[in-house]
């Protein structure tokens, strides 16, 4: 997703094979990433990489 201006999205999710019957969970992690090169520098190993969560989400569905 990139700089979206709808506030409410909806998203499909497609399975594959054949349905299995049983209870499904799906998590959504929106976030955005920011560089921190002083954390690298610190640890001398890394991405230096920072994952900012922006919103979150999880549904649970039932296949029968």
């Amino acid at each position: 997703i990139i700089e979206t201006i709808e506030y409410n999205m909806e998203f499909t999710l497609h399975l594959r094979d054949c349905n299995k019957p049983g209870r499904y969970f799906v998590t959504a992690l929106i976030y955005y990433e920011t560089f921190d090169e002083e954390i690298e520098q610190l640890y001398g190993q890394g991405s230096g990489i920072n994952k900012n969560i922006v919103d979150t989400a999880q549904v649970d569905f039932l296949i029968q």
